[in-house]
């Protein structure tokens, strides 16, 4: 490990946090053993791991911790081994579910820089940490319990929409005749008819009798007047 490394942000914080550890009674009572901190970069393929992708660190094959990567580095990841110490033993890691080609010896308290690189062997799927099966409840139905009260009436529901039209009733009856309106006024006059038929002729013998009728009182009349010219005639 060199000066580099030990002056990085990150290795500075790891080492704050387990200094910090050892120094909060309440913490060292409860774990007893001050765990092992690595950080450092992530690489898979020779190319910076992916955001997200999960870095484990795992003791007797067993996953302890895992967080994912940010930026191309795993955050502190605390060896941890809750009351019983990992001392001498091997601390292996995953990328991604892909076994890391480093290794560390675990040790109390210490904080490693550790760049981890994985290759993914071809041809075969990469292994994933399986999770362990949370057992289902077992539920016992008892015994069926009272009734409930009633509950209190709710609210009235909105009006819905109208209806189609029903089929037309039957006719009702005649209704009785109303009295006589008032009479209107007098309607213009009417156009001309057309002419009458020419009548038929009257009898030739009643022509001819009356006009030896008006002769006899033409003659009667102006014979008269020349015999009255000739008796006053002196």
């Amino acid at each position: 490990m060199n000066s580099r490394n030990i002056l990085q942000p990150r290795y500075v914080i790891a080492t704050t946090i387990v200094v910090l550890l050892l120094m909060l009674p309440s913490v060292v009572s409860a774990q007893r053993v001050a765990p092992h901190a690595f950080l450092g970069s992530a690489t898979v393929n020779g190319s910076p791991a992916a955001d997200g992708t999960v870095v484990a660190a795992l003791v007797d094959g067993q996953q302890v911790v895992a967080k994912p990567v940010t930026g191309g580095s795993y955050p502190v990841l605390l060896v941890d081994p809750s009351g019983e110490s990992f001392d001498g033993k091997m601390v292996t890691f995953t990328i991604g579910g892909i076994a890391a080609d480093q290794t560390f010896i675990w040790r109390m308290g210490e904080v490693t820089y550790l760049d981890l690189t994985a290759t993914p062997v071809i041809g075969s799927p990469a292994s994933t940490p399986t999770p362990t099966p949370t057992p289902a409840p077992v539920l016992v139905p008892g015994p069926q319990g009272d009734a409930g009260p009633s509950g209190q009436q709710g609210l009235q529901g909105v009006q819905g929409a109208a209806g189609p039209p029903g089929s037309g009733g039957p006719a009702g009856p005649a209704g009785s005749a109303g009295p006589a309106g008032v009479a209107g006024p007098s309607g213009s006059q009417g156009l001309t008819g057309p002419d009458g038929d020419s009548g038929a002729d009257g009898s030739s013998l009643v022509g001819t009798l009356a006009l030896i009728f008006a002769g006899l009182a033409f003659l009667g009349t102006f014979g008269g007047m020349v015999w009255r010219r000739l008796v006053e005639y002196p």
